[in-house]
């Protein structure tokens, strides 16, 4: 575990997302409406690889509002930004917790633990009957994605988990999740699009962990069409890229 916590310390931090702030807040304040969108109700939220507490700060006054990270560092930060929420330095995998959540996040996360399953897992375990459950991971096999790292070498190098679209989907629904949401984000806003679905350097999955003994739903899990509908009142949301 040291050894993974020392590839995030302040140098990881003080990169391009810290040289360019207007784009991280901007990218900050979409996924903090995409939260309240697919989550509105309040409650208990924990997001794991919280980072400097950038998306919790945004959150803050709607939500209970915890954080777990593997760099002192990152955590240390977000103390200073977000002193009411509880925020620990703790592995996402192993991390011990007798609370159950409403809501909780590993945006953009998951590639960068060597065994998700473990982790979505954990989560399962960690959810509140009816919770739900947001991740966000980056679609390298896709056309945009294959371009930038075979011919820019476009890749973070603590990305170690790389999967496609299905092999998430099938985990998530092998770890007993429903689906309630599968959102493809490109540069220009998400989109339904087989085309557009091809180039999305960004998969975003909502999931829910069902309440005991309620049937699974017969429809079929939510695309971009159903968000596009549901965040009216956040045009915003509709262009740019989520990452």
């Amino acid at each position: 575990m040291k050894a993974r916590r020392d590839r995030y310390d302040e140098n990881y931090f003080n990169s391009v997302g810290d040289r360019l702030p207007l784009y991280r807040g901007i990218i900050t304040r979409r996924y903090a409406n995409l939260v309240r969108e697919i989550a509105p109700g309040g409650g208990r939220l924990l997001e794991l690889g919280c980072g400097d507490g950038r998306l919790l700060h945004a959150l803050a006054g709607q939500y209970a509002l915890t954080g777990i990270d593997i760099s002192e560092h990152a955590i240390a930060r977000a103390r200073r930004l977000v002193p009411s929420a509880n925020l620990r330095v703790g592995d996402i995998a192993t991390c011990a917790t007798d609370a159950h959540y409403d809501v909780v996040l590993a945006l953009n996360v998951l590639e960068h633990v060597p065994d998700p399953r473990a982790v979505m897992l954990r989560v399962r375990e960690m959810l509140a009957e009816g919770g739900t459950f947001i991740f966000a991971v980056p679609n390298k096999h896709g056309r945009v994605g294959r371009a930038l790292v075979r011919f820019m070498d476009f890749m973070d190098r603590t990305h170690i988990s790389s999967f496609t679209r299905e092999h998430w989907l099938q985990l998530a629904d092998e770890l007993g999740f429903e689906q309630r949401l599968v959102l493809n984000a490109t540069w220009f806003g998400p989109t339904r699009a087989d085309f557009a679905r091809s180039l999305a350097p960004i998969l975003i999955v909502a999931l829910y962990r069902q309440r005991a003994g309620q049937a699974s739903s017969d429809e079929p899990p939510g695309d971009a069409n159903d968000i596009a509908m549901v965040m009216a009142d956040y045009p915003e949301l509709l262009t740019g890229q989520f990452e």
